[in-house]
Protein backbone atom coordinates (compact mmCIF):
# COMPACT_ATOMS: atom_id res chain seq x y z
CA UNK A 1 0.00 0.00 0.00
CA UNK A 2 1.28 3.36 -0.95
CA UNK A 3 2.13 6.01 2.05
CA UNK A 4 -0.08 7.86 0.56
CA UNK A 5 -3.03 5.70 0.69
CA UNK A 6 -2.17 4.63 4.00
CA UNK A 7 -2.24 8.21 5.11
CA UNK A 8 -6.04 8.47 3.68
CA UNK A 9 -6.65 5.36 5.47
CA UNK A 10 -5.47 6.58 8.97
CA UNK A 11 -7.57 9.99 8.25
CA UNK A 12 -10.62 7.82 7.23
CA UNK A 13 -10.32 5.33 10.62
CA UNK A 14 -9.65 8.27 13.11
CA UNK A 15 -12.30 10.75 11.75
CA UNK A 16 -14.87 8.27 11.40
CA UNK A 17 -14.88 7.06 14.32
CA UNK A 18 -14.73 10.22 16.15
CA UNK A 19 -17.21 11.09 13.79
CA UNK A 20 -19.64 8.24 14.21
CA UNK A 21 -18.98 7.98 18.34
CA UNK A 22 -19.90 12.07 18.89
CA UNK A 23 -22.71 12.23 16.40
CA UNK A 24 -24.85 9.14 17.08
CA UNK A 25 -23.97 8.29 20.65
CA UNK A 26 -22.82 11.92 21.85
CA UNK A 27 -23.44 11.17 26.08
CA UNK A 28 -21.10 7.57 25.57
CA UNK A 29 -18.89 10.32 24.13
CA UNK A 30 -18.98 12.98 26.11
CA UNK A 31 -18.53 10.54 29.29
CA UNK A 32 -15.95 7.57 27.83
CA UNK A 33 -13.69 9.33 25.09
CA UNK A 34 -11.46 8.23 24.53
CA UNK A 35 -12.03 5.19 26.17
CA UNK A 36 -9.62 2.55 27.56
CA UNK A 37 -11.25 3.44 31.29
CA UNK A 38 -10.08 7.04 30.37
CA UNK A 39 -12.67 10.39 29.81
CA UNK A 40 -11.31 13.56 28.34
CA UNK A 41 -14.30 15.23 26.73
CA UNK A 42 -16.31 15.36 30.42
CA UNK A 43 -13.36 17.13 31.90
CA UNK A 44 -13.78 20.26 29.38
CA UNK A 45 -16.88 21.78 30.27
CA UNK A 46 -20.64 20.35 30.43
CA UNK A 47 -22.30 18.26 28.19
CA UNK A 48 -23.80 19.60 24.81
CA UNK A 49 -26.00 17.50 23.05
CA UNK A 50 -25.91 19.93 19.96
CA UNK A 51 -22.07 20.54 19.83
CA UNK A 52 -21.04 16.90 19.84
CA UNK A 53 -23.39 16.21 17.13
CA UNK A 54 -22.07 18.80 15.25
CA UNK A 55 -18.57 17.67 16.14
CA UNK A 56 -19.76 14.59 15.00
CA UNK A 57 -20.83 15.46 11.52
CA UNK A 58 -17.73 17.72 10.88
CA UNK A 59 -15.41 14.67 11.19
CA UNK A 60 -17.59 12.46 9.48
CA UNK A 61 -18.06 15.29 6.58
CA UNK A 62 -14.37 15.29 6.43
CA UNK A 63 -13.61 11.47 6.86
CA UNK A 64 -16.24 11.60 3.73
CA UNK A 65 -14.34 13.20 1.75
CA UNK A 66 -10.96 11.52 2.20
CA UNK A 67 -12.93 8.42 1.64
CA UNK A 68 -13.55 10.32 -2.08
CA UNK A 69 -10.01 10.82 -2.41
CA UNK A 70 -8.74 7.29 -1.85
CA UNK A 71 -11.53 5.59 -4.04
CA UNK A 72 -11.27 8.28 -7.02
CA UNK A 73 -7.71 8.37 -6.60
CA UNK A 74 -7.92 12.11 -7.24
CA UNK A 75 -4.32 14.30 -6.07
CA UNK A 76 -6.95 17.68 -6.60
CA UNK A 77 -9.40 15.61 -3.95
CA UNK A 78 -6.66 14.06 -1.67
CA UNK A 79 -4.80 17.22 -1.49
CA UNK A 80 -8.92 19.49 -0.37
CA UNK A 81 -8.99 16.19 2.14
CA UNK A 82 -5.81 16.85 3.29
CA UNK A 83 -6.53 20.81 3.72
CA UNK A 84 -9.87 20.21 5.64
CA UNK A 85 -8.49 17.53 8.03
CA UNK A 86 -5.71 20.07 8.66
CA UNK A 87 -7.68 23.50 9.42
CA UNK A 88 -9.57 21.23 11.66
CA UNK A 89 -6.88 19.73 13.56
CA UNK A 90 -3.96 22.14 14.07
CA UNK A 91 -6.71 24.36 16.22
CA UNK A 92 -7.63 21.58 17.59
CA UNK A 93 -4.30 20.34 18.95
CA UNK A 94 -3.58 24.12 19.79
CA UNK A 95 -6.31 24.07 21.86
CA UNK A 96 -5.79 20.76 23.69
CA UNK A 97 -1.69 22.12 24.01
CA UNK A 98 -2.81 25.15 26.12
CA UNK A 99 -5.06 23.16 28.52
CA UNK A 100 -3.32 20.31 29.24
CA UNK A 101 -4.17 20.60 32.84
CA UNK A 102 -7.21 19.28 32.50
CA UNK A 103 -6.41 15.96 31.99
CA UNK A 104 -5.30 13.98 35.26
CA UNK A 105 -2.19 12.29 34.33
CA UNK A 106 0.90 12.63 32.55
CA UNK A 107 0.29 9.86 30.83
CA UNK A 108 -3.17 10.86 29.58
CA UNK A 109 -1.71 14.07 28.43
CA UNK A 110 1.32 12.59 26.74
CA UNK A 111 -1.12 10.63 24.54
CA UNK A 112 -3.71 13.76 24.04
CA UNK A 113 -1.14 15.37 22.63
CA UNK A 114 0.54 12.70 20.48
CA UNK A 115 -2.94 11.24 19.31
CA UNK A 116 -3.61 15.04 17.96
CA UNK A 117 -0.04 15.15 16.53
CA UNK A 118 -1.32 12.81 14.63
CA UNK A 119 -4.10 14.23 12.87
CA UNK A 120 -1.88 17.24 11.88
CA UNK A 121 0.87 15.18 10.92
CA UNK A 122 -0.67 12.87 8.56
CA UNK A 123 -2.11 15.77 6.14
CA UNK A 124 0.83 18.06 6.12
CA UNK A 125 2.24 14.64 5.24
CA UNK A 126 -0.36 14.16 2.85
CA UNK A 127 0.36 17.78 1.20
CA UNK A 128 4.01 17.12 0.97
CA UNK A 129 3.60 13.83 -0.69
CA UNK A 130 1.24 15.36 -3.16
CA UNK A 131 3.16 18.70 -3.80
CA UNK A 132 4.02 19.15 -7.44
CA UNK A 133 1.78 15.98 -8.69
CA UNK A 134 -0.88 16.92 -11.22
Amino acid sequence: MSLIRGALFYQIFTLGLVGVWALFFPSGFYNSFPGFGMQWINLDGAFNEHLLRDVGSLNLGIAGATLYALISRNLGATRASAIAALVFSLPHLYYHWHHLETLPSLLERVLNITLLSGNVVIPVLLLQKTRGQA
